[in-house]
């Protein structure tokens, strides 16, 4: 038996019609076949494309995974070795590496402090008083800070808990600001230099 274009099985009185049917609309169901042959190649390359990306992800999680599980095992394994000998000693077993000999530790300096120009608001032998106020600083969109003034050599070198209305590189920076800050209700707000770090 005869099949149409869609892979239905047509009669013989139609054959004659679809026969006679003019070559523009033949033009036109094969422009619709391409458009739906294009339309399942571009779906196609879209889902291995997807494919491809999660299947690498999951497959990255499978091996460290893998990697977990045999590294459970061999603890697992030493334990075992341990309790079926009776002296032993980690000098018995210098062909295993542990983690401890695998990896090397480097500490990361932490960075010394920079000396700065500070708008003094407040200082307070309560650490939770002065932020207070910097966080009254932070509500009227200036960074409010708090230090400890006998961590700076140009502080007090007494404990107090000092509020300032952000840090300056330079003086005049910070007298851009102190007009601000005094404006806002900090009248007794004034500039001083920190000088350095001494911790």
């Amino acid at each position: 038996m005869p099949m149409n274009e869609f892979g239905e099985i047509v009669r013989p009185e139609t054959i004659s019609t679809m026969s006679s049917q003019s070559p523009q609309n033949n033009n036109n169901d094969n422009n619709k076949n391409y458009k739906g042959i294009i339309v399942i190649l571009v779906l196609v390359i879209v889902g291995m494309s997807l494919y491809n990306y999660y299947g690498s992800k999951n497959a990255g999680r499978s091996q460290a995974q893998n990697a977990n599980e045999s590294i459970q095992y061999e603890d697992v394994q030493e334990v075992d070795d341990y309790t079926e000998t009776e002296n032993y000693t980690s000098a018995d077993r210098t062909d295993t590496p542990t983690l401890t000999q695998t990896l090397t530790s480097t500490p990361i300096p932490t960075p010394t402090p920079t000396p700065f120009w500070g708008v003094w608001c407040y200082a307070s032998r309560d650490e939770n008083e002065a932020q207070k106020v910097a966080d009254g600083l932070i509500s009227i969109g200036i960074e409010g800070r708090v230090f400890l003034s006998s961590e700076w050599s140009n502080l007090n070198q007494e404990n107090w808990y000092c509020a300032s209305a952000s840090i300056y590189p330079t003086e005049s920076e910070a007298e851009r600001v102190l007009s601000v800050v005094q404006d806002a209700g900090y009248t007794d707000a004034y500039i001083k230099y920190s000088g350095s770090y001494i911790g």
